[in-house]
């Protein structure tokens, strides 16, 4: 389980690590986009359906539902860090990036304030606007890391109940 899932998890922390770039490529910044979180969630799923489909073969066909999880989580987790190493980089590359990131955020919560006030409150949205021009590279690095975790705990289990098998 553990070779199996070394070289999928290190290709998925690649292939993160490249989609965050060509998003940034592209204009877009995937530390505010949500919708971003859904490729990484399909990254997740490929890799972690690759990795228990070779395993299954490996096994005669049964995989257990504890050993989809667990390849997926020996996945998921090194796959992320290896985007956060591969993040640490891009900040110490791109040197303008926090305020690229803050003018950014700045603009996305100008463009919903009417939603975020209709939700939260006017002082709740002044202070999510000054909590902008505090953050600082560790609060990124933190937010994005734990982003994928999540994405993979919730992608684990489904691929895991579709790819199980019971030997008969």
């Amino acid at each position: 389980m553990i070779k199996v899932s070394a070289k999928y998890a290190l290709a998925c922390g690649i292939f993160l690590i490249l989609l965050f770039q060509v998003t940034r490529f592209f204009g877009a910044n995937p530390l505010i986009d949500l919708s971003h979180l859904v490729f990484d969630a399909i990254l997740i799923a490929i890799f972690s359906a690759i990795a228990l489909r070779e395993l299954k073969v490996d096994q005669g066909g049964v995989l257990h539902f504890w050993q989809g999880m667990t390849v997926s989580f020996l996945i998921y987790l090194p796959g992320a860090i290896v985007f956060s190493l591969g993040l640490i980089c891009y900040f110490l590359i791109d040197i303008d990036f926090m305020e690229s990131y803050k003018e950014q955020a700045m603009i996305f919560l100008e463009s919903s304030k009417a939603t975020y006030v209709e939700q939260f409150g006017e002082e709740k949205y002044m202070a999510r606007l000054e909590s902008v021009e505090d953050i600082k590279f560790s609060n990124l690095w933190v937010n994005a890391t734990v982003k994928k975790l999540i994405v993979g705990l919730f992608v684990s289990p489904m691929i895991s109940v579709i790819l199980r098998r019971k030997p008969n």
